[in-house]
């Protein structure tokens, strides 16, 4: 019986990843799409706010259970309510694509565990699964949506570890459906043609004066690791109390977003910002690109703009590396090395999963920055605090009342080692 279980389990996450791999697919070709419209249409900028009021409109009345975003997946991995819907998946998508269109400041992680979990929760629906079935289905889709959409199979899989709010024991017997639903969704996605950006390799530098340098570019992440999701969560709070309906808060953000573009001439800051990001991890960057890309960003995400939190963390943390190495005259390669430590590092401080900001690290960077990512990332997270941008909603303090209730979890019967 444990057999065919554990079968099944692998069965699910291969065919999780090869329908959340075409999903991804199209979301990442969608996104490239977008941005170039946008970047030869800068007028759409001015239709911002309104995109916002009719998204923000049809998300509240149509989104039931999808507008906690991948705080509801956690939510659900935590502790079953009544499930992630499929709807989830095409929600993410589409809001995710006019949010880029229309010069929002926000990611693509956030939408790719959100199709990946969203595909998880009609796969074990229709099969009729018990709660705690699905909620491993949901750690799995978890590595398959982070690895798919960067390109990083082996940091999906620490990532979904690391990140799922749930018992130890229960993210390892979801390893081995993890690293199949990675692989599968990784190579579905690169064999309909699309290719990650290839950053280059920077060679060590081991000198005394660039180590000690690169501990303050780790503090100084750390600290912007602190204050980014408390600024998105800053925005959420003084927008609620304006109105409490999402079309009109979002109609607001739009329109700050759009006149500081205009005012501080912030094209670059908009959307995913990767041609900022190439130029951060070569060293050319200054302390403004940051700060606009951190309001613009709390702004966007903070009204609620679907989209992620990790790409605009990337950006921010080579932006930030850079200039706080640079303020500490650095060398020319001491300054590369910044900006790739702050590339993950900042996600990793931010996610709360300083190992898979590691484990990425390594894949887009290469083994020779292994120990200072190691110590970095680590560094990082502890200045950053206990706060992070994978919370669990408060709505999950009435997770008995949902529909799942009764149903026995074979791991809570293991001692939680945590």
């Amino acid at each position: 019986m444990i057999g065919w279980r554990w079968f099944r389990s692998l069965a699910a996450a291969a065919l999780l990843g090869l329908v959340s791999g075409a999903l991804i697919y199209v979301f990442l070709v969608g996104l490239r799409w977008v941005t170039t419209t946008r970047e030869q249409h800068r007028w759409l900028l001015a239709l911002l706010p309104l995109a916002g009021l009719v998204m923000g409109t049809l998300i509240a009345r149509a989104g039931g259970l999808t507008l906690g975003g991948t705080r509801r997946t956690m939510t659900e991995i935590r502790h079953p309510v009544a499930g992630v819907p499929l709807r989830m998946a095409p929600v993410a998508l589409f809001g995710t694509l006019t949010t880029h269109l229309f010069g929002g400041s926000a990611g693509r992680e956030g939408t790719a565990l959100q199709i990946t979990s969203g595909v998880a929760g009609g796969i074990g629906a229709r099969l009729r699964w018990s709660s705690w079935e699905q909620r491993r289905l949901l750690i799995v889709s978890l590595a398959a949506g982070f690895g798919a959409v960067f390109g990083v199979p082996w940091a999906g899989m620490v990532f979904a570890f690391e990140v799922a709010p749930t018992r130890v024991f229960a993210r390892v017997r979801a390893l081995a459906a993890s690293a199949v639903a990675v692989v599968v969704a990784h190579c579905v996605v690169e064999r309909l043609g699309f290719r990650h950006t290839v950053y280059a390799r920077v060679p060590m530098s081991w000198s005394g004066g660039a180590w000690w340098r690169l501990w303050f570019v780790a503090i100084a992440v750390g600290i912007g690791a602190w204050v980014f999701p408390r600024l998105v969560e800053l925005v959420d709070r003084g927008l609620r109390r304006i109105h409490d309906q999402r079309g009109i808060r979002m109609a607001i953000g739009g329109a700050l977003v759009a006149a500081l573009v205009v005012i501080f001439n912030a094209w670059d800051e908009t959307g995913l910002s990767l041609g900022l990001l190439g130029r951060a991890v070569d060293g050319d960057t200054n302390w403004r690109s940051f700060f606009l890309k951190l309001v613009l960003t709390a702004l966007t995400l903070g009204a609620g703009f679907p989209g992620g939190e990790v790409t605009p963390s990337f950006v921010m943390g080579a932006t930030l590396s850079v200039t706080v190495a640079e303020w500490l005259g650095s060398t020319h390669a001491t300054v590369l090395i910044a900006a790739r430590l702050g590339f993950v590092a900042l996600f990793g401080a931010a996610a709360n999963a300083p190992l898979a900001a590691t484990v990425m690290g390594v894949e887009l960077f290469g083994w020779s920055m292994a120990p200072v990512l190691v110590i970095g990332c680590v560094l990082a997270r502890v200045v950053s605090g206990s706060h992070h941008i994978y919370e669990c909603l408060d709505a999950d303090a009435d997770a008995d009342q949902g529909p799942y209730r009764g149903d026995a979890d074979p791991d809570d019967a293991v001692a939680d080692p945590r």
